[in-house]
């Protein structure tokens, strides 16, 4: 393969797209045309615009005019580009060895995928799109709404559900529309589809690109629209809740695949594995643990206090041990993911917080009415607590990162901000955000979410009606900006 492509890429430079010589094969440094074909080969491997490669190429010009000119006309391409080949060609120059290359690379990379400092907030009487990095509203979607990123998802979308009904998708650089539909959304679009429930019970599935509807189901629901609990990659199946128990669809087609004939009975799905839990009578549940595609029992127990339950398991499906968790009468029994062998009961709700990278420990809130709340980390095998932060106020948010974990706690203004080293638990940096603070007026209730948006941490206060933006340098904890949206 490498001595084909050596000369048609040898061509390539020395002539334009209209036959005429290209000043490219003269005007290259010999020393690095090495790096020039591996760039070029990747731009051709990749399938992407034939016009890529010889923009990549350019990037190794000697005339520093032309460099600037290629940069901009790749962030064009890759922006006009719905496949991601120019995106993807552009990702592998930027491995290039040249420095210069690498970083012209990297930059037309940022302006090609300008939601990465875009972040989405959904306010009282609007949505907002934010540029982090300006520190500015970059375009603003009138009402009352939720709203998600949905750039993470398929290009540079957003999806913005109005209280009024219905779910819009619009272009996350400009607020633009790109398509919308009637019904009830039923949650976070995921890379499956976007999801809609009618009146009459029945559910769509609509494409992410165009809105068009790939499948529909009807019947079973005959109360209200299903809900769907979690969309996973987990056999390709989506996972809905409904009145007559939970079911288990097939994602690409809408057909029933499994499902539990019983009211009371709900479930929790987590990478591969999905685990239904049903009222037994006593103060008591029965929990299962199912294969997620076929349904099969893989095993049952039975733990204490049904009111309030709840599954807590590393969602990145590392962990090995499963928290059945009761924030209604309190307790808490962690069972062997494997077989559902109960390890070890506490009298107390251990909520995880977030989980060390091994799986096999977590950090969980332990919350005092009196004296505030700890921090604690716990050794999921024995449930021993290992280290503890104290804190004024209960957990409002929390982050994680391949490294860090940031969190958000107190009961007012100023809340305390922390950052923990996920390995070892090591407290970073504290800081303060003041939130919607009481110089507004406003004292309870507050709804607080926290992201990583671009280089920056993004915090999200919610209170009567008053938005609250905080942006912290997440290596420091120093406040960047504040703003306040009514």
């Amino acid at each position: 393969m490498h001595t084909d492509a050596g000369p048609a890429l040898t061509r390539r430079a020395e002539r334009g797209y209209d036959g005429s010589p290209s000043p490219l094969a003269c005007e290259i440094p010999p020393v690095r045309i090495a790096c020039l074909v591996v760039a070029m080969a990747v731009a051709a491997l990749a399938e992407a615009d034939p016009r890529v490669a010889e923009l990549i190429a350019q990037l190794f010009d000697a005339d520093a005019a032309r460099r600037e000119a290629a940069q901009v006309e790749l962030e064009r391409l890759g922006a006009e580009d719905t496949s991601g080949d120019v995106e993807r060609a552009v990702e592998e120059a930027a491995r290039s060895a040249d420095a210069e290359v690498a970083s012209r690379c990297t930059a037309a990379l940022r302006a090609m995928r300008p939601w990465e400092n875009l972040a989405l907030v959904a306010g009282f009487g609007s949505v907002q799109a934010i540029d982090v990095e300006a520190g500015a509203i970059a375009w603003t979607r009138p009402g009352p709404a939720e709203a998600w990123v949905g750039a993470r998802v398929r290009g540079c979308r957003a999806y913005v559900a109005p209280a009024d009904g219905g779910l819009e998708c619009r272009d996350l650089r400009t607020g633009a529309g790109v398509w919308a539909l009637g019904g009830k959304p039923l949650g976070q679009p995921t890379g499956v589809g976007a999801w809609v429930g009618e009146e009459n019970g029945r559910i769509i599935c609509a494409s992410l690109d165009t809105g068009d509807i790939a499948w529909s189901r009807e019947g079973r629901f005959e109360v209200e629209p299903p809900r769907v609990v979690d969309i996973a990659s987990n056999g390709n199946r989506v996972f809905v809740q409904t009145t007559e128990g939970p079911l288990a669809l097939d994602a690409r087609t809408g057909e029933w695949v499994w499902g539990v004939p019983d009211a009371g009975a709900a479930f929790q799905s987590f990478p591969g594995a999905v685990y239904v839990f049903t009222p037994c009578g006593s103060g008591e549940a029965e929990v299962e643990g199912r294969d997620p595609a076929s349904g099969v029992v893989q095993w049952r127990t039975i733990v204490h206090g049904p009111s309030g339950l709840s599954i807590k398991r590393d969602p990145r499906g590392a962990g090995r041990v499963v928290l059945a968790v009761c924030t209604f009468v309190g307790g808490t029994t962690a069972l062997e993911a494997r077989n559902g062998a109960s390890l070890w009961t506490s009298l107390a709700p251990r909520i995880p917080l977030f989980y060390e990278q091994s799986g096999d420990h977590a950090w969980v809130e332990d919350h005092d009415l009196r004296m505030g709340s700890d921090l604690c980390r716990i050794d999921l095998r024995t449930g021993g607590l290992d280290a503890s932060e104290s804190m004024a106020g209960s957990v409002l948010a929390c982050l994680e990162d391949a490294d860090d974990v940031y969190f958000v706690a107190g009961t007012e203004s100023p809340y305390d901000v922390r950052a923990l080293d996920r390995r070892s638990g090591r407290c970073l940096w504290e800081a303060h955000a003041r939130g919607v603070g009481e110089e507004e007026g406003i004292r309870f209730p507050h709804e607080w979410t926290m992201e990583r948006v671009g280089a920056r941490l993004l915090l999200v206060d919610k209170a009567a009606g008053v938005t609250a933006l905080e942006l912290l340098d997440p290596a420091t904890g120093d406040v960047v900006a504040r703003q306040l949206l009514k």
